[in-house]
């Protein structure tokens, strides 16, 4: 069974103590490199934003703690923020486990944010980059941005880029099938009794 254990955020979700995203991008929006190495601004509602930041820099933490980062779930739901992560064998292991997370309360939920360790291969080859997934329920795609760094072994830091790439749509984690199910049971269960 899956359980979620629900956080709460810093109220103000602009500043954070490991790494200032507003200062870091320069707007309240996040700025995105497109293909094109564009600047273009992330489009999603301010409460999924400053979601993905906290995602972003619980994320940089783990790095610079020199931790492991085990892919997590943070589901949106109303004023609540409910964290799950999703240790696996494999990939397909902890993207079942984070689906799974999400669907448990999509009853509840308007929107995810999926972060793990990645990479991205390029003309000069492997890039580590943290992956955040984005999704809103009632849209079948969602969307994936990264956030590229570097590790100097010899200085031991880790240098982490000053903008968020848009790695295009995914695959939304809500299941079309699970939310209306859930939504229905949580409906019936809010139905009074009859004598």
């Amino acid at each position: 069974m899956v359980e979620n254990e629900m956080i709460d955020l810093p109220e103000d979700f602009e500043e954070f103590p490991t790494v200032d995203f507003e200062a870091k991008f320069e707007s309240k929006t996040v700025p995105l490199l497109s293909a094109e190495s564009e600047l273009v601004d992330l489009e999603l509602p301010e409460d999924v934003q400053k979601v993905v930041f906290y995602a972003l820099d619980e994320a940089c933490k783990k790095l610079e703690a020199d931790e492991d980062l085990v892919p997590f779930t943070l589901v949106i739901a109303g004023d609540d923020v409910f964290m799950d992560s999703h240790a696996g064998d494999d990939a397909d292991e902890c993207f079942e486990s984070a689906k799974s997370s999400v669907n448990v309360v999509a009853h509840l939920a308007s929107a995810y944010v999926f972060c793990y360790d990645g990479f991205i291969t390029t003309d000069e080859g492997d890039s580590d980059m943290i992956i955040v997934e984005v999704g809103e329920k009632g849209s079948d795609e969602g969307f994936a941005y990264g956030l590229m760094y570097r590790i100097d072994d010899e200085a031991e830091v880790i240098e982490f880029d000053e903008g968020l790439i848009s790695l295009g749509e995914t695959t939304s984690l809500f299941d079309p099938i699970a939310v209306a199910a859930a939504e229905a049971l949580h409906e019936y269960s809010l139905e009074p009794e009859e004598n």
